[in-house]
């Protein structure tokens, strides 16, 4: 049964590439032709972008929270947000715990907001924080850190970052100056 369904899939799929290279005579939606449109150029408004980050996390005493990451900017004069994806490690007890971390970044000029959801044995937390930052390559930040399945484990952090971004940032930082 699974095989059908994986099949059936795979035949939708290489159907509707092959609409896309020939279209039938009169469609009514645009559809990607290589043909007529190549495929388009890396916009200059997406920059890829790594990411370190060290947080102190307050809660019943002091824990080290390091980040490091992947931040998928896209950026326009004085304004930059999106996703991003990293791996968390906390010193705990003496012991390394490490955990994966997805959110959404913004900032315009020299303000920052986060809002991410991580998983750091045994906790699920969700992380909104905001701060002030150099237009959004260096930056400090002050949160809260709500852990939704063991509430007592919630708490604040504050930290800072250093964004590298691996292209030249076309249409942000360098437009301002």
């Amino acid at each position: 049964m699974r095989s059908r369904i994986f099949l059936l899939m795979i035949l939708t799929v290489l159907s509707r590439l092959a609409l896309a290279i020939d279209p039938p005579g009169d469609t009514r939606l645009p559809v990607f032709s290589p043909m007529k449109n190549p495929v388009p150029v890396a916009d200059d408004r997406v920059v890829p972008v790594m990411k370190i980050m060290y947080s102190g996390f307050i809660n019943k005493g002091y824990n080290h929270l390091f980040e490091l990451g992947y931040y998928h900017m896209f950026d326009f004069t004085g304004l930059s947000y999106g996703p991003s994806v990293s791996l968390l490690a906390k010193l705990h007890k003496g012991r390394v715990v490490v955990g994966p971390k997805i959110g959404v970044e913004a900032n315009l000029l020299l303000f920052d907001a986060k809002l991410d959801v991580s998983y750091l044995h045994p906790g699920v937390y969700v992380h909104p924080s905001a701060g002030l930052s150099i237009l959004g390559n260096l930056g400090f930040l002050v949160g809260g850190n709500l852990c939704v399945n063991r509430l007592r484990d919630s708490g604040i952090t504050f930290g800072a970052y250093f964004n590298l971004p691996m292209k030249e940032r076309k249409n942000g930082a360098s437009k301002l100056f």
